[in-house]
């Protein structure tokens, strides 16, 4: 007898193989864990950064102090001998020349007196008009030509002086102990020229005292080549005639005239004649040689 057909159930399929244990399948709630999370690296103190810019900054702070205290040192000194200059102007406004003579250095004192610094300024005075203002030429020390030397004992600036019009030139001083003297002025400073009176008065008192080569060595070379000493005496005299001698002479300032080297001065040659003095106006002309004022030409006016 045969049995019956039986189906025949193949076996479990491949690829599909049977859950492993500890890990069930399909249960809700249990997800694969996540990996680990790194922890945050700890945060950097800033105190240290905080004390060094504190430090910088105290340095930068005293740093400018020091340059805000050599700057008003230097400002400081520079005041000194500009103040000194002041008093100096001062002193020329007021027409007190004694004080202002008091103001020279000693080296200066040594190139001039007080009595011929007083005649050089009350001329200027009278020919340049008196000081109405001085003072630095610009105001400020960075923009007149301030110069200071290392060892602040010496200055030097540009000064502008107004009489009837203004004259600019360099201003020199120096320390003497504590103080501030005027070492030098500049020729365009003090006003117009004062060469060719110089040499008139010169010649004029040697006329005076009858000192003839004296008279005859303020002539320009020129002059001197179209007579000599003996020659020029023997004029003069045979002019005068006799009895007659020269008291002096009268500079007639409001006539006088300085331009480049060349310079007129109208005077009045004062001449005894038998006890009474006959005036001889002249005009003198003036030329500077190598530097120093001759007279060139001696003519009389007539009246």
């Amino acid at each position: 007898m045969s049995t019956p057909n039986t189906p025949e159930y193949p076996p479990t399929e491949p690829g599909y193989p049977a859950p492993q244990p500890g890990y069930p399948v399909g249960q809700p709630g249990y997800a694969p864990a996540p990996p680990p999370v790194p922890a945050a690296p700890p945060k950097k103190s800033r105190k240290g950064l905080f004390i060094g810019c504190g430090i910088a900054l105290v340095v930068v702070l005293l740093a400018c102090g020091v340059l805000g205290f050599l700057g008003y040192s230097a400002a400081q000194a520079a005041l000194q001998p500009i103040k000194a200059s002041q008093t100096f102007c001062n002193d020329l406004k007021a027409q007190d020349y004694t004080s202002a003579y008091g103001m020279l250095s000693t080296t200066y004192q040594g190139q001039v007196t007080q009595d011929q610094f007083t005649q050089a300024s009350q001329l200027h005075d009278q020919i340049d008009g008196s000081v109405k203002t001085c003072a630095p030429a610009s105001g400020n020390t960075s923009s007149f030509n301030f110069s200071l030397d290392s060892s602040k004992t010496t200055a030097s600036f540009d000064v502008t002086v107004t009489r009837n019009k203004e004259f600019t030139g360099k201003l020199s001083l120096v320390k003497q102990g504590s103080d501030w003297k005027i070492d030098a002025i500049d020729p365009a400073l003090q006003g117009t020229d004062l060469g060719p009176l110089q040499v008139a008065n010169t010649f004029c008192q040697a006329l005076v005292k009858g000192d003839y080569q004296t008279a005859y060595n303020q002539f320009s070379s020129d002059r001197q080549a179209a007579f000599t000493e003996a020659q020029y005496a023997a004029q003069l005299a045979q002019a005068l005639g006799t009895g007659a001698s020269i008291t002096g002479c009268t500079p007639n300032l409001s006539t006088y005239s300085v331009s480049g080297t060349t310079a007129t001065l109208d005077s009045t040659l004062n001449v005894s004649v038998q006890g009474q003095t006959v005036p001889v106006p002249q005009t003198v002309t003036f030329t500077k040689e190598n530097g120093v004022w001759k007279i060139s030409n001696l003519q009389n006016k007539v009246s």
